[in-house]
């Protein structure tokens, strides 16, 4: 979920494996989708899980971008396909109370990210190119085809 404040910013979560040796990295809210939803159920649920902000699936709109590929974490293989809808919202604070325990041992932190921070970071930012696509999004440009993003960096 490619979520924008009213600056063009968009909202990252950072993340880690707790098993794992690689750093961390910063990602968009978003997770799986679960028996019998569909994709924009799971978007907005898990938005409302991840940061607290409650959005109808049918504010969503349509996908805008896609992106997929294989990872690992905490030990097990996994092959993902994204699929990203945008909102636009007034800036926020996360409420982390409905964080299963799962998310609370992998997120550090989370924050407001300007395409141009995220550009400049030497910190692991995915999907890669998501700079570019909030840059879009903000200027109202929402793609009528799903943008393809690339995996890894």
């Amino acid at each position: 979920m490619v979520v924008l404040d009213g600056e063009g910013r968009v909202l990252l979560l950072k993340v880690h494996d707790p098993s794992g040796t690689e750093p961390p990295f910063w990602i968009t809210p978003g997770g799986g989708i679960e028996a019998g939803e569909e994709a924009a159920e799971a978007a907005a649920r898990e938005l409302r899980e991840e940061s607290g902000l409650e959005v109808a699936p049918s504010a969503l709109g349509h996908v805008v971008a896609t992106s997929r590929g294989e990872w690992e974490f905490e030990g097990e293989p996994l092959y993902t396909e994204s699929v990203h809808f945008h909102v636009r919202t007034a800036a926020f604070a996360i409420d982390e109370t409905r964080w299963s325990d799962e998310e609370r041992r992998y997120v550090l932190e989370w924050r407001w990210w300007t395409p141009e921070e995220v550009e400049r970071s030497d910190e692991i930012v995915f999907p890669p190119l998501l700079s570019a696509l909030a840059r879009r999004l903000h200027r109202g440009d929402v793609p009528e085809v799903p943008v393809q993003l690339p995996w890894s960096h």
